[in-house]
């Protein structure tokens, strides 16, 4: 899997900053997977695509500003995409990855920096120099 196939054009204004009051009015982006048609609805309206023997799986997953850019010390640009953190460490997907060795220094701001500790199957696994949490409040988009 490579960082670039999680890249799409998404405009701000499409992207919910707070829940409807009522969530049943939320939009529902239906494919006919007989015909590949694509149909724009309501939720309330998901019971018309549900049949005996479907199973319906609820994701209570919340998405948080995982994308971070840098600067390595040379000045190149990075871009962190956060998969994990636990305090000041944390798994991510690092573009451009291929010139990222162990004990580069990523700059976000002046005083928010993260070393590479290890690279491990396409994963970096960095040390920041604030705990992550902060930082990618500080400083993260949305992916």
């Amino acid at each position: 899997m490579w960082l670039k196939e999680f890249h799409y054009d998404l405009p701000e204004d499409l992207i919910a900053q707070y829940p409807l009051k009522n969530r049943a009015e939320a939009r529902l982006l239906v494919l006919n997977r007989k015909t590949g048609a694509i149909m724009h609805r309501r939720f309330y309206e998901i019971v018309e695509f549900l049949f005996d023997g479907d199973i319906l799986v609820l994701n209570d997953t919340k998405v948080f500003k995982a994308r971070l850019f840098g600067k390595k010390e040379t000045g190149a640009r990075i871009e962190v995409l956060v998969i994990s953190y636990d305090n000041c460490n944390c798994t991510a997907l690092v573009n451009p990855g291929k010139r990222i060795k162990e004990g580069t220094k990523i700059i976000f701001v002046d005083d928010i920096f993260a070393g590479v500790k290890q690279r491990e199957k396409g994963r970096y696994y960095l040390e920041f120099n604030k705990p992550v949490a902060d930082v990618i409040e500080y400083l993260g988009k949305v992916p």
